[in-house]
């Protein structure tokens, strides 16, 4: 499935796992921080690699909000505030996004009631590249639309670690109506159903 809703505690490993899989470039928009576990480690091992990890958060005064910012600047992260965010948002390669109720706030990600859509549907990381490259105080950062090609070659990777690896079983007879590419058996946590093996290019399936 190229979509998914998640909660409390999956927002929290997952968040993980989408942090850890980044191979290039990394978004987070959340008005607050606080991390001291798992995440923070994910965090400045991307970084290590030499990741780009944009953050952009509002203005901490003080307390752990504003150490946590302190501490990802001097790891190497681009800090960026807007006092009118309130969108939690993290983008992985500009290929999979997590969009939800959680700031990246390890305890509360764990303890607070909160639910959010994981994706990798092209329409809907395309519309989250363009809400995050309208946003005023970004304008500097020059977010370009990513093409079909290098989309591709970051979900086959990035899905798979977060959702598994689906089956594939080859149809002899069956075509897909939209584009013609074959009607391939994919098997995943939640059924079976027929896909195009064209996808993410084409997106049409059906049941069984």
């Amino acid at each position: 499935m190229p979509s998914d809703i998640i909660y409390t505690g999956k927002i929290y490993s997952h968040t993980n796992d989408l942090i850890e899989t980044t191979e290039n470039e990394l978004i987070i928009l959340s008005p607050w921080f606080g991390f001291e576990g798992h995440i923070k480690d994910s965090l400045v091992s991307i970084l290590n690699k030499g990741v780009k990890v944009i953050v952009v958060t509002r203005k901490p005064d003080s307390g752990v909000h504003a150490g946590a910012i302190k501490y990802l600047e001097k790891c190497g992260a681009k800090i960026f505030y807007d006092e009118l965010l309130h969108a939690k948002i993290l983008l992985s390669d500009r290929s999979l996004a997590i969009i939800g109720s959680a700031n990246l706030q390890e305890k509360a990600m764990q303890k607070n009631h909160e639910a959010a859509l994981i994706t990798t549907e092209y329409e809907h990381v395309s519309q989250i590249v363009d809400f995050i490259s309208n946003l005023q105080n970004l304008m500097s950062i020059n977010i370009l639309n990513f093409s079909d090609d290098k989309f591709k070659g970051f979900i086959s990777k990035t899905f798979e670690k977060i959702f598994g690896k689906t089956e594939e079983k080859p149809l002899e007879e069956d075509k897909c109506p939209n584009c013609g590419g074959k009607l391939v058996e994919r098997k995943s946590d939640y059924g079976t159903f027929y896909g195009c093996s064209n996808y993410p290019a084409c997106h049409y399936k059906r049941n069984i």
